[in-house]
């Protein structure tokens, strides 16, 4: 079986698998002794999804942004994963929103 240099295992761990970058150590760790440190920290992140009426159906969010409605709602702004064009929304729960926060994901301005 071929060795892969550890930055090539990490880019498909974090593109394949998508977890966060700063667990995937480019030096020590080996991508599977990465993932495995991932699982047991229960650090994954889990993929927002929406749906598209572009599409026409369920997509990933990438580059998502918490914003906060005019009512108070908290939502979530990004664009479809598979089609940078089509813009994507989903109002979320106070509790997903919270959680989202405390994970870090960046606030939009209004």
């Amino acid at each position: 079986m071929q060795q892969r240099n550890s930055s090539t295992s990490a880019w498909i761990a974090h593109t394949a698998l998508r977890l966060p970058c700063k667990y995937l150590d480019m030096g020590a760790r080996s991508t599977l002794e990465s993932i495995q440190y991932v699982l047991r920290k229960g650090d994954v992140m889990e993929e927002l999804t929406a749906y598209s009426l572009k599409l026409r159906k369920n997509v990933v969010i990438r580059n998502p942004k918490l914003v906060t409605l005019k009512n108070g709602r908290p939502a979530v702004r990004g664009v479809a994963d598979e089609d940078p064009s089509a813009s994507v929304f989903r109002i979320l729960s106070d509790a997903e929103a919270n959680k989202l926060r405390e994970s870090g994901m960046e606030e939009e301005k209004n």
